[in-house]
């Protein structure tokens, strides 16, 4: 590896330059010209890459500068990230829209007609992907140093139909046209192991007998708005056949004081056992230190109230798939409930409701109750939605740790939905307070003052209006 710095045409974003980067790609990325080439080519091949290009080399800064500050990151662990459509966001966050809209005329092609060739990226299907989307956006925009962490599906929930008036379902062949905005990282393999036995020693477990299967990542530039602040989303593909795999990050990388780990929701709570077999087994720390350690790094979002919504596993699943991590997640419990039982006396009742495992009928382990457990922070998604986390299905949890417990009511970013949902009302916005709106949405409060204007009301109830909003 060398730390020499590269040699590189820098970009500008006039439209001039635009044109010709646009030009460039197609001609020699795609082996057209302007007469052969078809829609798909000129959005995915020419223009989107072209785009990329100028996100590419703040993102190299970004990533080379936090490196060298030491600085602590956050890791938001999600199964889902609805990132959307990605080009016309890059395009608002980059400040060039209009410039690529003019580049594009000089050659002939309208924007409007690409944008909506662009597929969504299919890795996610309501607002806890959503929410997971929001935040890496936001947290480039604050220039919060963060890695999104998922799966990257290959298919999504599916694409939908009409069929003589009724709806067909069809598989989302999403990535058919392949990902401009993703990165390969075919040297970040990790080998993921199932299956296999443990076996006891004097002062170790070794798991043994394994299956496994090779997760590759894959990269995806995350721009902050009106910044040159950017993070990462790093989605992981399953190889079907066996490669040779990267040791895992040196224990040096997972201190508390850089490492922040966020668990959206209960899917991604498995790291918890993970993060201990890692440090237990592999970088032999006691238990207690490593625990401590687990303790400081997870914080933990809920997403649902209901009990039988919340996710549990089957213990006999556990142990035939990741039976070391079953055997961590019951030392977890018993440590847990010998300090309920220390604080709260022997209350068979308490203990059964607040136990790490469902003990009745088929054994189930209680994912929510392992995250709250490991978790120094716990969050609900609403005002109202963690008052009743905390008075009702969570309340012996929040007795036992009532400092651990707070609400992060769920937002939006604003950029995506208003000034790229809505270009016409994010202009009139804009002429009347200026575009701090979109880092401070408490600025869309001063609107109230031209509430009865009639020139400012105008827009939205004329839609003949050159700037009309309806």
């Amino acid at each position: 590896m060398t730390s020499v710095d590269l040699e590189f045409e820098h970009l500008n974003s006039t439209v001039d330059a635009l044109r010709r980067s646009i030009s460039s790609r197609l001609m020699y990325g795609v082996g057209k010209d302007a007469v052969t080439a078809q829609p798909h080519d000129w959005l995915h091949d020419a223009v989107e890459l072209a785009v990329r290009d100028r996100l590419v080399a703040r993102w190299m800064r970004t990533t080379r500068t936090q490196y060298e500050q030491d600085v602590k990151r956050v890791y938001y662990l999600s199964m889902e990230f609805l990132i959307g459509r990605t080009f016309s966001n890059a395009l608002l966050a980059l400040g060039i829209y209009d410039e690529v809209k003019e580049a594009l005329a000089q050659l002939g092609i309208d924007l409007a007609s690409l944008e909506d060739l662009e597929s969504d990226a299919a890795l996610g299907n309501g607002g806890l992907g959503r929410l997971a989307a929001c935040f890496l956006d936001s947290m480039a925009t604050v220039g919060v140093p963060g890695f999104g962490y998922g799966i990257r599906y290959e298919y999504g929930m599916f694409r939908q139909t009409i069929v003589d008036g009724n709806q067909v379902e069809m598989p989302d062949y999403w990535l058919r046209a392949g990902n401009p905005w993703e990165f390969p990282r075919p040297e970040v393999v990790y080998t993921v192991h199932f299956g296999g036995r443990t076996v006891q020693h004097d002062d170790r477990t070794d798991w043994i007998d394994t299956e496994h299967v090779n997760a590759m990542a894959y990269d995806t530039v995350i721009p902050g708005f009106a910044t040159t602040a950017t993070n990462t989303l790093r989605l992981w593909s399953v190889r079907a056949r066996p490669t040779n795999s990267i040791s895992p990050r040196s224990i040096r990388a997972i201190i508390a004081e850089k490492v922040a780990v966020h668990l959206n929701d209960t899917h991604p709570v498995l790291a918890i056992p993970e993060l201990m077999r890692l440090l237990v087994d592999r970088h032999h720390l006691l238990w207690d230190k490593a625990w401590k350690l687990v303790q400081q790094m997870f914080s933990y979002t809920n997403h649902t109230l209901m009990s039988e919504a919340l996710e549990t596993w089957d213990v006999e699943m556990l142990a035939r798939l990741l039976p070391r991590h079953l055997e961590i997640i019951f030392e977890i419990n018993a440590q847990f409930l010998k300090q309920v039982t220390e604080k709260f006396g022997r209350d068979v009742e308490l203990i059964r409701r607040i136990s790490l495992v469902d003990e009745y009928g088929q054994r189930r382990v209680r994912m929510a109750h392992l995250a709250i457990v490991a978790s120094h922070k716990v969050n609900g998604v609403s005002k109202l939605h963690s008052q009743l986390m905390v008075h009702n299905i969570f309340s012996d949890f929040a007795h036992m740790y009532p400092e651990r417990f707070t609400n992060v009511t769920n937002g939006i970013t604003p950029r995506r939905w208003l000034a790229q949902a809505s270009p016409s009302l994010s202009s009139l916005i804009d002429k009347r307070l200026g575009p701090r709106w979109r880092t401070d949405l408490f600025e869309l409060g001063r609107l109230r003052e031209w509430r009865d204007d009639p020139e400012f009301r105008k827009p939205f109830t004329t839609p003949s209006s050159p700037t009309s909003c309806v």
